[in-house]
């Protein structure tokens, strides 16, 4: 009789061992996917930071562009002002154009918080969830 008792612990303890090695293996897997989804944010990340970069550029070289075309307007005001109204015009395009970048520039700022703001819920509510499960 204790002999059968000691062979059904063994048996449930078998039992429970290649649960909790299936379990593991799960976790390993979850893990796994972690690191690719954060990977992959990370390279969302990286492009937006790049984006960034681009339109800070472009910005920069719109405000160069509208410097120039201030001096330019006044050196034409000097020679003649009604000749050169249309430069007026162009400034005026170009704070427009230049309001636009910042604009984008302020969205992806925006979303570039909210992607690493997410990946970090993300990875917290997946970490407490393996806690859980342990």
């Amino acid at each position: 009789m204790a002999n059968e008792l000691n062979t059904e612990i063994l048996k449930r303890l078998e039992d429970n061992m290649n649960e909790l090695k299936s379990d593991v293996n799960e976790i390993k897997t979850d893990v796994n996917e972690l690191k690719t989804d954060v990977n992959e944010l990370k390279t969302d990340v990286n492009e937006l930071k790049l984006n960034v970069n681009y339109l800070r550029s472009d910005m920069s070289d719109l405000r160069s562009d509208m410097d120039d075309l201030r001096s330019d307007m006044k050196e034409l005001d000097e020679e003649n002002r009604k000749e050169h109204k249309d430069l007026s015009k162009n400034i005026t395009d170009l704070e427009t154009s230049i309001s636009g970048v910042n604009g984008k520039m302020t969205v992806i700022q925006l979303f570039l918080g909210a992607i690493l703001t997410g990946g970090i819920i993300f990875s917290v509510s997946i970490a407490l969830k393996l806690i859980g499960n342990g």
